[in-house]
């Protein structure tokens, strides 16, 4: 009797808290969705035109939840957001206090305490006190050391320390890195943090430049852990780093082909052939290629998406061949069984530029005519959806550079920057056109536009200047 009463008792208590949790949780999620709906009403007016009265309306309505479920997720995700409009304001103090309590409420759950941490350390940095941010990020990794931030902390280090061009203190945080990565693989040992550990040592390697060291840690994690989506991610990165880092296509090649005999089942393998095809069609294994595409047409023929690229691979081996009569069926297949796609929209350009490509003139100058009436169609079609649209012009401009309709593709090239001011290639592209008229100084007043326009933007402002650079040099010659 005393046995069962216990039982009863214990039942009771998890039936209590069980649902004293998700009553919490339930009324966390009912106070979040009233404070953003509350808040979205007052952001309308846009950040640059929010004054201290609507700061203070903001973090009342988040406070609301942090207040009555301090220790719900929501509640935590509230004060990040108070922490955010603090900082808004310059009010560091405040924003760090925040931080401080939610690493307190959730000392018990490592990834959003070091979350917090970490956010106390980047409001030093914003302020240029760096060896305070750096104390801040030390402790991430005493305390939180297996959480996503606390592994990423070495990468962090030397990615610092390259953007402010300090190449000593770059190389003294890989060696530290390095180091840190390896104790807590010894410390860890025989656990299934080990893959995870080694991953971000990979990357480390990888940041690094050190293609060779990433592709060792990642041959470990292969042969240790074959069954970890760390394994799985270390094959397509080895594979990517011969592609991209060391030129080495062969290579790339065999990982490829590695990993699809011992994934044949897995849900990335269409994909991983895909990358096999393309790299083969590199390589300039064009019968391997085509092979390739055409198993992934059989193999995979429910899924739209693989086949789509597929058949586009497929055209290009035909392309290189110069076999007209394939290129034209798949491009006919293209269009006729994926008709509502970037790629079916492409074909009446890909067709022009086929012909120009073998140097068949007449047929190139009929098809870029074909081409020009077909992306017009489409601009003059209000059935058609605003993203074909837009892709027409993009063919339309490319149709009037090819054919050396200058006049036209100006205009139109213009048109585009004005109206899609966030892409820079309509820019570049005008830009270009301009040099090949050889109007310079034209050329150049674009280039200085890029450079305005996006002065964020590291590899536009470069080329751009050199671009710049250049033609002055052309000019004085």
């Amino acid at each position: 009797m005393r046995q069962h009463f216990f039982k009863f008792t214990l039942i009771i208590f998890l039936i209590i808290i069980f649902y004293g949790c998700t009553d919490s949780r339930y009324l966390s999620e009912k106070l979040f969705w009233q404070a953003e709906r509350e808040a979205s009403k007052i952001l309308k007016k846009g950040r640059k035109n929010l004054d201290e009265t609507d700061y203070r309306k903001l973090i009342a309505i988040y406070r609301k939840v942090s207040d009555n479920c301090p220790l719900q997720e929501l509640g935590a995700k509230s004060q990040f957001i108070i922490t955010q409009f603090y900082i808004l304001q310059g009010k560091y103090k405040e924003a760090q206090r925040e931080l401080t309590q939610i690493i307190n409420n959730f000392s018990s759950k490592p990834e959003i305490a070091s979350r917090a941490q970490f956010a106390i350390g980047r409001l030093y940095e914003s302020q240029g006190k760096w060896e305070k941010a750096l104390k801040e990020y030390e402790k991430i990794m005493d305390l939180y050391p297996l959480t996503p931030v606390g592994l990423n902390m070495p990468l962090y280090f030397l990615r610092y320390y390259r953007n402010i061009n300090d190449a000593q203190e770059e190389d003294k945080s890989y060696r530290q890195g390095i180091r840190y990565y390896y104790k807590l693989i010894n410390e860890f040992a025989e656990t299934q943090v080990i893959p995870v550990v080694k991953d971000y040592l990979a990357f480390l390697h990888l940041a690094k430049g050190e293609w060779q060291k990433a592709i060792k840690v990642w041959d470990e994690i292969i042969d240790e852990y074959p069954e970890s989506a760390q394994a799985i991610k270390a094959f397509l990165l080895k594979a990517e780093t011969y592609l991209n880092k060391t030129k080495d296509l062969s290579r790339a090649i065999n990982v490829y082909r590695e990993f699809l005999n011992r994934y044949p089942k897995h849900k990335l393998s269409g994909e991983v052939k895909i990358k096999l095809a393309k790299s083969y069609y590199s390589n300039s294994q064009i019968e391997d290629a085509k092979k390739t595409y055409l198993e992934i047409i059989k193999d995979y023929s429910q899924n739209p998406t693989l086949t789509l690229q597929a058949y586009i691979g497929l055209s290009y081996c035909y392309r290189e061949e110069a076999d007209t009569q394939k290129v034209m069926e798949i491009y006919n297949k293209i269009k006729n069984n994926y008709p509502e796609t970037k790629q079916a929209l492409s074909i009446p350009f890909l067709v022009a530029q086929y012909y120009q490509q073998i140097k068949y003139a007449s047929k190139a100058e009929r098809a870029f005519k074909d081409a020009i009436k077909e992306y017009k169609r489409v601009l003059q079609d209000d059935k058609k959806k605003p993203w074909m649209k837009r892709e027409a012009e993009n063919f339309l401009a490319l149709c009037y550079i090819k054919t050396k309709k200058w006049d036209k593709a100006l205009f139109l090239l213009r048109s585009l920057a004005d109206r899609y001011p966030k892409n820079p290639i309509y820019l570049l592209d005008l830009a270009s056109v301009y040099r090949n008229l050889n109007a310079v100084d034209k050329a150049i007043d674009v280039y200085q536009e890029l450079i305005n326009r996006y002065p964020n933007n590291e590899f536009i402002v470069n080329l751009s200047r050199s671009q710049i650079t250049s033609l002055k040099e052309d000019v004085s010659q």
